[in-house]
């Protein structure tokens, strides 16, 4: 993951989701659900902590769907 976002609007406010279903995109080194290991890889390689990883990949939009939702 680029730390782009990240540094735009700091990592409690992203999150990634891997609905490919809705939306048709093709992302070269990310094909299928098997790149999710290398993906968290390159996003700590880039200086995103294990606390800000585990957020991007589920723990923000639960916090999110929590506020939203309720719960």
């Amino acid at each position: 993951m680029s730390p782009m976002p990240v540094a735009l609007v700091g990592a409690d406010h992203v999150f990634l989701g891997s609905d490919r279903g809705a939306v048709r995109f093709d992302v070269p080194g990310f094909e299928d659900c098997t790149k999710w290991g290398a993906l968290t890889q390159a996003s700590k390689d880039r200086g995103i902590s294990d606390a800000e990883v585990t957020g991007i990949l589920g723990g923000n939009v639960l916090r999110y769907m929590k506020t939203v939702i309720g719960g």
